[in-house]
């Protein structure tokens, strides 16, 4: 199902975070070397009630980190604005690192320490009993180039790039990758940490998403798959921890958060769209022609092992009569969506039609969706923020947002979701480009949206 790729790419403000948290996530095209300046206040003093007072003089924009044990009152004051407090995971109650700030923080759960994101830089508190292994540790696997390791053993020689800020004897111990950083000036317990990022940011991407979008749930070290395949992309799915699924069309990859493949199987010819549900990977699939008047299809749903990529199960689908094409996971159903003759362009009542199974794969029932015909039908689908997305081909690209019984149909024209399109888990949703090299491959390119920004 290849068509003509449609490249229609929103530039955005440069030096806003959401365009430099986008900027470090994607692969890109145009570099701008643009230097930002901050101050980060690290406060030594062991202030064991209440909320600490954020220093005079601390624009908004800028990080205040304490190394200190909050009382529970304490920590439920920091919740919410001006301030964000992010506990360690580790033990929420523990003497440990808090980062207060004046303006929007983004933290990554899971991490053993706490570590947030802020304004495109890693800031990663390694806490009181940080040991030389941790210190290393933190430094080998911090994602972003530009980043601050806070509480650094003091016995812990960091590689390069990384650069140890400050006086020897300070603590806690600082270093800095990629930022040129220097003490600023002491007040008390207070040590004032004047930053200057010097990373050339690239930047090519959609507009930052709007407010509703939950980026504290979204690992902003996300970088592209970009190896070059010979068909072009089908489909994106992303799971819970963040690892991205790739449909090419007769073989399937997995990547992690740095765009490193983990695991690359092939498999045949036609691999679609495809879901990750419950530890598995579904995949939509058609051995037999698509979009045929004489329904010669030959339609299944593969489940792969989501860790393996080793196929598990095959299922038939014979109501999928154009091609199963496209699927996605809502509530207890699964939803396949396949091609659509172009014979039928012309016919008023041409619908697309939408299947419905059951856990197993037994067919529930078929909605014809309202919207009319669009070219070769659907291609992807997915279930985001209340609604599906259904991305087509057609020229412009014309992506139809459903409502969830199917029956209120929304088509917006020169939207491109025909490549791929999947929700990431706590908010918003990735589309999925494919281009064509001089050498005939195809590489795949990830765009971070809101469900909102979607118009």
């Amino acid at each position: 199902m290849s068509t003509t790729r449609s490249r229609a790419e929103r530039r955005f403000r440069l030096g806003t975070p959401a365009a430099l948290l986008l900027a470090t996530a994607l692969s890109c095209g145009v570099a701008s070397a643009q230097p930002r300046f901050r101050e980060v206040v690290i406060d030594d003093a062991p202030l064991l009630e209440g909320t600490p007072r954020t220093p005079r003089g601390l624009a908004e924009g800028n990080v205040f980190i304490c190394r200190l044990a909050l009382s529970p009152e304490a920590r439920a004051g920091l919740a919410g604005p001006p301030g964000h407090r992010h506990a360690t995971t580790r033990d929420p109650a523990a003497p440990g690192p808090v980062i207060y700030s004046l303006d929007d923080l983004h933290g990554i759960p899971g991490d053993p320490r706490l570590r947030v994101e802020f304004n495109g830089t890693g800031i990663h508190a390694l806490g009181i009993g940080a040991t030389v292994a941790e210190s290393l540790a933190a430094a080998r696997d911090e994602p972003l180039r530009s980043a601050i390791l806070v509480g650094v053993h003091p016995e812990a020689e960091l590689p390069a790039p990384w650069m140890r800020v400050g006086d020897s004897a300070a603590r806690p111990v600082v270093w800095a990758s990629d930022i040129r950083a220097a003490d600023h000036r002491q007040e008390g317990s207070r040590r004032w940490l004047s930053l200057r990022d010097d990373v050339d940011w690239q930047v090519e991407v959609s507009r930052a998403p709007a407010d509703d979008f939950d980026w504290y749930r979204w690992i902003a070290a996300l970088r592209t798959e970009d190896t070059g395949r010979p068909q072009h992309l089908q489909g994106v799915t992303i799971d819970p921890d963040f690892y991205v699924y790739w449909s090419w069309t007769d073989r399937l990859v997995k990547t992690n958060t740095h765009g490193a493949v983990v695991v690359e199987v092939e498999a045949p010819d036609h691999q679609g769209d495809l879901c990750w549900h419950d530890g598995k990977v579904v995949v939509a699939v058609n051995h037999g022609k698509f979009n045929d008047p004489a329904e010669a299809h030959d339609s299944y749903a593969y489940v792969y092992d989501a860790a393996t990529l080793e196929l598990l199960e095959r299922h038939p689908l014979p109501e999928a009569r154009y091609g199963a094409g496209g699927i996605c996971r809502v509530g207890e159903h699964w939803v396949v969506v396949t091609g659509l003759p172009v014979e039928l362009a012309d016919d008023p009542r041409a619908a697309n039609e939408v299947h419905l199974y059951d856990d197993a794969f037994h067919h529930v029932r078929t909605v014809w969706l309202p919207g009319g015909w669009t070219r070769l039908g659907i291609q992807t689908a997915t279930f985001a923020s209340g609604r599906f997305l259904f991305g087509c081909y057609g020229s412009p690209r014309v992506t139809l947002v459903a409502s969830p019984d199917l029956q209120h149909v929304r088509r917006i024209e020169g939207l491109d979701c025909a490549y791929g399109v999947a929700a990431i888990p706590g908010g918003g949703v990735v589309l999925a480009t494919d281009t064509r090299d001089a050498a005939g491959l195809h590489h795949g390119r990830l765009q971070v949206r809101a469900v909102s920004e979607l118009r």
